[in-house]
Protein backbone atom coordinates (compact mmCIF):
# COMPACT_ATOMS: atom_id res chain seq x y z
CA UNK A 1 0.00 0.00 0.00
CA UNK A 2 1.24 3.60 -0.59
CA UNK A 3 0.54 6.55 0.99
CA UNK A 4 -2.61 7.33 -1.13
CA UNK A 5 -4.06 4.42 -0.14
CA UNK A 6 -3.31 4.55 3.59
CA UNK A 7 -4.92 7.88 3.25
CA UNK A 8 -8.11 6.72 1.84
CA UNK A 9 -8.60 3.69 4.53
CA UNK A 10 -8.51 6.15 7.13
CA UNK A 11 -10.57 8.70 5.69
CA UNK A 12 -12.73 5.82 5.27
CA UNK A 13 -12.93 4.97 8.74
CA UNK A 14 -12.86 8.68 9.97
CA UNK A 15 -15.70 8.99 7.63
CA UNK A 16 -17.57 6.49 10.02
CA UNK A 17 -16.24 7.76 13.23
CA UNK A 18 -14.88 11.33 13.05
CA UNK A 19 -13.03 10.97 16.63
CA UNK A 20 -10.13 8.18 14.98
CA UNK A 21 -6.85 9.47 14.44
CA UNK A 22 -4.30 8.21 12.53
CA UNK A 23 -2.12 6.83 15.26
CA UNK A 24 -4.97 4.70 16.38
CA UNK A 25 -6.35 2.89 13.34
CA UNK A 26 -6.20 -0.57 12.92
CA UNK A 27 -6.55 -1.66 9.45
CA UNK A 28 -8.14 -4.86 9.78
CA UNK A 29 -9.23 -7.63 6.55
CA UNK A 30 -12.63 -6.86 7.35
CA UNK A 31 -11.93 -2.70 7.33
CA UNK A 32 -10.60 -3.18 4.02
CA UNK A 33 -13.76 -5.35 2.92
CA UNK A 34 -16.36 -2.52 4.02
CA UNK A 35 -14.59 -0.18 1.88
CA UNK A 36 -14.79 -2.26 -1.08
CA UNK A 37 -18.36 -2.46 -0.80
CA UNK A 38 -18.88 0.70 0.42
CA UNK A 39 -17.14 2.68 -2.90
CA UNK A 40 -18.91 0.20 -5.25
CA UNK A 41 -22.27 2.44 -4.93
CA UNK A 42 -22.46 5.43 -6.94
CA UNK A 43 -23.88 7.56 -4.43
CA UNK A 44 -21.33 6.24 -1.97
CA UNK A 45 -18.36 7.60 -4.12
CA UNK A 46 -19.75 11.09 -4.64
CA UNK A 47 -20.60 12.00 -1.13
CA UNK A 48 -16.90 9.95 -0.03
CA UNK A 49 -15.42 12.49 -2.33
CA UNK A 50 -17.02 15.53 -0.89
CA UNK A 51 -16.16 14.46 2.36
CA UNK A 52 -12.17 14.13 1.47
CA UNK A 53 -12.03 17.33 0.03
CA UNK A 54 -12.19 19.16 3.26
CA UNK A 55 -8.88 17.18 4.33
CA UNK A 56 -7.00 18.56 0.91
CA UNK A 57 -4.18 20.37 2.45
CA UNK A 58 -3.67 17.38 5.00
CA UNK A 59 -3.38 14.51 2.77
CA UNK A 60 -0.90 16.42 0.51
CA UNK A 61 1.12 17.09 4.06
CA UNK A 62 0.74 13.38 4.88
CA UNK A 63 1.90 11.69 1.51
CA UNK A 64 4.87 14.50 1.65
CA UNK A 65 5.88 13.01 4.63
CA UNK A 66 5.35 9.19 4.47
CA UNK A 67 7.13 9.21 1.29
CA UNK A 68 10.43 10.72 2.94
CA UNK A 69 10.21 8.20 6.12
CA UNK A 70 7.69 5.49 5.04
CA UNK A 71 8.72 3.30 7.54
CA UNK A 72 7.34 5.95 10.40
CA UNK A 73 3.80 5.32 8.94
CA UNK A 74 2.45 2.11 7.35
CA UNK A 75 0.41 0.02 9.28
CA UNK A 76 0.54 -3.71 8.23
CA UNK A 77 -3.43 -5.26 7.47
CA UNK A 78 -4.56 -7.72 9.70
CA UNK A 79 -5.81 -10.45 8.24
CA UNK A 80 -9.24 -12.03 9.89
CA UNK A 81 -8.37 -15.53 10.07
CA UNK A 82 -9.70 -15.89 14.32
CA UNK A 83 -8.99 -12.51 15.94
CA UNK A 84 -5.99 -11.04 16.90
CA UNK A 85 -5.15 -9.98 20.76
CA UNK A 86 -4.25 -6.31 21.12
CA UNK A 87 -0.36 -7.18 22.23
CA UNK A 88 -0.33 -9.11 18.98
CA UNK A 89 -1.55 -6.62 16.54
CA UNK A 90 1.04 -4.10 18.11
CA UNK A 91 3.90 -6.62 17.52
CA UNK A 92 2.70 -6.63 14.06
CA UNK A 93 2.32 -3.51 13.60
CA UNK A 94 6.35 -2.68 14.71
CA UNK A 95 7.32 -5.89 12.89
CA UNK A 96 5.77 -4.28 9.55
CA UNK A 97 7.35 -1.00 10.15
CA UNK A 98 10.90 -2.55 10.46
CA UNK A 99 10.46 -4.70 7.26
CA UNK A 100 9.41 -1.43 5.36
CA UNK A 101 12.72 0.01 6.92
CA UNK A 102 14.58 -2.93 5.32
CA UNK A 103 12.94 -2.56 2.26
CA UNK A 104 13.76 1.21 2.01
CA UNK A 105 17.52 -0.01 2.77
CA UNK A 106 17.84 -2.29 0.02
CA UNK A 107 16.69 0.08 -2.29
CA UNK A 108 19.20 2.75 -1.35
CA UNK A 109 21.78 0.08 -2.93
CA UNK A 110 19.78 -0.81 -5.88
CA UNK A 111 17.75 -3.73 -5.12
CA UNK A 112 14.32 -4.60 -4.73
CA UNK A 113 13.32 -7.17 -2.30
CA UNK A 114 9.72 -7.25 -3.40
CA UNK A 115 8.04 -7.44 0.01
CA UNK A 116 4.53 -9.76 0.24
CA UNK A 117 1.37 -7.54 1.19
CA UNK A 118 -0.87 -10.32 0.11
CA UNK A 119 -2.22 -12.64 2.86
CA UNK A 120 -2.01 -16.14 1.22
CA UNK A 121 2.03 -15.14 -0.09
CA UNK A 122 2.93 -14.01 3.54
CA UNK A 123 1.30 -17.26 4.85
CA UNK A 124 2.76 -19.94 2.16
CA UNK A 125 5.53 -18.34 0.65
CA UNK A 126 7.38 -16.20 2.69
CA UNK A 127 7.97 -12.19 3.53
CA UNK A 128 9.27 -11.56 0.21
CA UNK A 129 10.35 -12.61 -3.11
CA UNK A 130 14.41 -12.23 -2.29
CA UNK A 131 13.47 -14.50 0.21
CA UNK A 132 14.20 -12.83 3.46
CA UNK A 133 12.61 -13.40 6.44
CA UNK A 134 12.97 -9.80 8.55
CA UNK A 135 13.29 -9.75 12.29
CA UNK A 136 12.70 -6.84 14.39
CA UNK A 137 14.45 -8.00 17.53
CA UNK A 138 14.96 -4.90 20.19
CA UNK A 139 16.32 -7.38 22.91
CA UNK A 140 19.33 -8.26 21.12
CA UNK A 141 20.87 -4.63 22.81
CA UNK A 142 19.62 -5.72 26.45
CA UNK A 143 20.40 -9.50 26.41
CA UNK A 144 23.24 -9.73 24.63
CA UNK A 145 21.72 -12.66 22.41
CA UNK A 146 19.63 -13.16 18.90
CA UNK A 147 16.68 -15.44 19.46
CA UNK A 148 16.21 -18.24 16.08
CA UNK A 149 12.90 -19.02 16.44
CA UNK A 150 11.90 -22.80 15.04
CA UNK A 151 8.37 -23.50 16.50
CA UNK A 152 5.08 -21.16 17.21
CA UNK A 153 1.58 -22.11 18.60
CA UNK A 154 -1.11 -19.16 18.92
CA UNK A 155 -1.71 -19.59 22.32
CA UNK A 156 0.28 -21.18 25.07
CA UNK A 157 -2.05 -24.32 25.59
CA UNK A 158 -2.09 -24.92 21.74
CA UNK A 159 -0.37 -26.95 19.34
CA UNK A 160 3.11 -26.19 17.70
CA UNK A 161 3.79 -25.14 14.10
CA UNK A 162 7.30 -25.06 12.39
CA UNK A 163 8.00 -21.56 12.18
CA UNK A 164 11.05 -19.42 11.58
CA UNK A 165 13.97 -21.75 10.44
CA UNK A 166 11.69 -24.50 10.07
CA UNK A 167 8.41 -23.26 8.23
CA UNK A 168 8.41 -24.34 4.07
CA UNK A 169 8.77 -21.22 3.07
CA UNK A 170 11.48 -19.56 0.73
CA UNK A 171 13.28 -17.77 3.26
CA UNK A 172 16.98 -18.20 2.38
CA UNK A 173 18.54 -15.39 4.94
CA UNK A 174 17.29 -14.46 7.63
CA UNK A 175 17.85 -10.57 8.70
CA UNK A 176 17.48 -9.74 12.56
CA UNK A 177 17.80 -6.39 14.44
CA UNK A 178 16.81 -3.17 15.04
CA UNK A 179 16.89 0.39 13.42
CA UNK A 180 20.69 1.27 14.46
CA UNK A 181 22.29 -2.59 13.78
CA UNK A 182 21.15 -5.42 11.89
CA UNK A 183 22.37 -8.93 11.19
CA UNK A 184 21.74 -11.40 8.16
CA UNK A 185 22.40 -15.19 8.14
CA UNK A 186 21.60 -17.76 5.66
CA UNK A 187 19.53 -20.37 6.50
CA UNK A 188 21.59 -22.82 5.81
CA UNK A 189 23.99 -21.43 8.53
CA UNK A 190 21.04 -21.30 10.92
CA UNK A 191 20.51 -24.58 10.36
CA UNK A 192 23.77 -26.52 11.15
CA UNK A 193 23.16 -24.81 14.09
CA UNK A 194 19.56 -26.39 14.94
CA UNK A 195 20.96 -29.76 14.05
CA UNK A 196 24.75 -28.91 16.67
CA UNK A 197 22.43 -28.02 19.40
CA UNK A 198 20.61 -31.08 19.18
CA UNK A 199 23.29 -33.33 20.11
CA UNK A 200 23.34 -33.81 23.58
CA UNK A 201 27.17 -33.67 24.44
CA UNK A 202 27.78 -30.08 24.41
CA UNK A 203 31.39 -31.28 24.49
CA UNK A 204 30.56 -32.71 20.83
CA UNK A 205 29.14 -29.23 19.32
CA UNK A 206 30.58 -26.91 17.46
CA UNK A 207 28.78 -24.14 18.85
CA UNK A 208 28.91 -24.80 22.35
CA UNK A 209 26.98 -21.48 23.40
CA UNK A 210 23.78 -21.84 21.47
CA UNK A 211 20.79 -22.72 24.11
CA UNK A 212 17.19 -23.60 23.37
CA UNK A 213 15.16 -21.06 24.99
CA UNK A 214 11.46 -20.77 24.97
CA UNK A 215 9.67 -17.21 24.70
CA UNK A 216 7.96 -16.21 28.00
CA UNK A 217 4.47 -15.96 26.75
CA UNK A 218 4.63 -20.15 25.66
CA UNK A 219 4.15 -19.28 22.31
CA UNK A 220 7.62 -19.48 20.51
CA UNK A 221 10.36 -21.70 20.48
CA UNK A 222 14.24 -21.11 19.54
CA UNK A 223 17.09 -21.02 20.17
CA UNK A 224 19.74 -18.18 21.49
CA UNK A 225 23.10 -17.42 19.74
CA UNK A 226 25.17 -14.94 21.63
CA UNK A 227 26.30 -11.80 19.65
CA UNK A 228 29.75 -12.27 19.83
CA UNK A 229 29.22 -15.43 17.52
CA UNK A 230 26.66 -14.04 15.30
CA UNK A 231 28.73 -11.53 14.44
CA UNK A 232 31.45 -14.71 13.18
CA UNK A 233 28.59 -16.09 11.66
CA UNK A 234 26.69 -13.16 9.49
CA UNK A 235 27.43 -11.76 6.02
CA UNK A 236 27.80 -8.68 5.33
CA UNK A 237 25.25 -6.48 3.46
CA UNK A 238 27.67 -6.16 0.60
CA UNK A 239 27.67 -9.87 -0.04
CA UNK A 240 23.64 -10.17 -0.16
CA UNK A 241 23.49 -7.04 -2.24
CA UNK A 242 26.06 -8.66 -4.89
CA UNK A 243 23.87 -12.12 -4.63
CA UNK A 244 20.53 -10.40 -4.45
CA UNK A 245 21.75 -8.52 -7.73
CA UNK A 246 22.99 -11.57 -9.61
CA UNK A 247 19.49 -13.09 -8.81
CA UNK A 248 17.82 -10.41 -11.25
CA UNK A 249 16.22 -8.39 -7.67
CA UNK A 250 17.01 -5.01 -9.48
CA UNK A 251 14.99 -1.87 -8.80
Amino acid sequence: MGAEEYCVIYLYKKFLDNNIEYENLVIKEELVNEYNNFIKQENNIEMFVEFISQYKDRLKNFIDVFQKKPWKYVKPVIWDDGGKEDYFIKSLEMSHKFEIFIECEFALQGVDIQLYHGKNEQYEEGECAAGIEIKNDALIKKTGNVYIEFNERRKNDGQWVNSGILKNDNSRYFLIGDYDAYYILKRETLMDCYIDLNIKDKADRKYPTIEKKCAKRGTSKGFIIPINLVNKLTISMEEIIKELLEDGFRI
